[in-house]
């Protein structure tokens, strides 16, 4: 997911009976046990989003969710394999649900099984699929955990919902955190409303451009370079501050990931996010996912920066991909 995952983390960290009931496969009933069960499956090689053990009247099973902001089959198999570690590993039965966060990025169909021959044995894998912009906000809007909100932004709510959740987010008294929200919930709306209607979210919250860019680690890491070139005057005075926090994350993720593929699936969906906010049908999902080196990403990203208007933006995408 990238920068995407921080709302639904925080979600899954501090509120995961809240997660359960908004995407897991059945109801939760009050006397359950919910254990957060460890997400690294085979040493750092396999690790899944998130994962649940539950108990209710001698029944235990694992609830596993997987939330993609870009999907495409090949996900799907290792989605599935994942679970099945996952089962191996807790020794129960697990069910699977795929959160879609992206309804531009979603494929036209989506497959009700998975079977894979593995030699001696089979994997057959019937993830279920849960489609964030089709549903209502009112469980988010309900909780008291602020940092979950800007998953509103991605969800079907009304403007006077989308009001709520930024008056909300008006009151923390803490400003940075009160900074990221914001910025958080505008690239959230970003995923599933026009152009139109994000630019009316950016406005009505005071986020700038620059603060969109600086959700995304590689953005961040862009942006200063291209400042450092000297091509960017206007976006340094009053950002150093947070400059810094994005540096810092952008680090502690990188160590996290500690893998090329990782960086690489991170950065074309943050190209394809970004593209997506500024120049909304400009990218080819399938063309993106043929660049297989992370720094010609990189060069379409910061090309995407510096376009002034839609016919630059489409100069440099011939120019980079053809």
């Amino acid at each position: 997911m990238g920068r995407f995952d921080v709302s639904f983390k925080s979600l899954a960290e501090r509120s995961p009976l809240t997660l359960l009931r908004l995407f897991g496969h059945a109801p939760i009933e009050s006397d359950t046990r919910v254990v957060a069960v460890e997400r690294e499956l085979v040493m750092s090689i396999k690790t899944v989003d998130h994962a649940f053990l539950l108990e209710s009247r001698g029944v235990r099973w694992l609830e596993h969710f997987e939330a993609e902001s870009v999907f495409s089959p090949g996900d799907l198999i290792q989605i599935c394999r994942r679970a099945t570690l996952l089962s191996m590993k807790n020794d129960a039965p697990v069910w699977t649900t795929v959160v879609l966060l992206s309804r531009r990025h979603a494929p036209a169909g989506l497959a009700g099984e998975v079977v894979e021959d593995r030699g001696s044995i089979t994997l057959t894998g019937r993830p279920r699929f849960v489609k964030l912009w089709e549903m209502r906000p009112d469980v988010v809007l309900a909780q008291a955990d602020v940092e979950i909100l800007p998953l509103v932004g991605g969800m079907r709510a009304t403007r006077e919902e989308l009001a709520e959740a930024i008056r909300k987010m008006n009151q923390v008294p803490d400003r940075e955190l009160r900074g990221r929200l914001r910025a958080e919930l505008a690239v959230w709306s970003s995923l599933n409303y026009n152009e139109i209607e994000v630019e009316e979210i950016r406005a009505r919250m005071g986020i700038t451009l620059e603060e969109l860019l600086m959700i995304s680690p590689l953005g961040d890491q862009l942006v200063r370079e291209v400042r450092e070139k000297g091509l960017q005057e206007g976006l340094e005075e009053g950002r150093q501050e947070g400059r810094q926090e994005g540096r810092q994350e952008g680090r502690q993720e990188g160590r996290q990931e500690g893998r090329q593929e990782g960086e690489l699936d991170a950065a074309r969906r943050d190209l394809l996010l970004f593209a997506d906010l500024r120049f909304p049908g400009l990218l080819d999902q399938a063309r993106v996912e043929q660049l297989a080196d992370v720094h010609a990403v990189r060069a379409l990203f910061k090309a995407l920066i510096l376009a002034n208007d839609p016919e630059s933006a489409k100069a440099a995408v011939a120019n980079l991909l053809n």
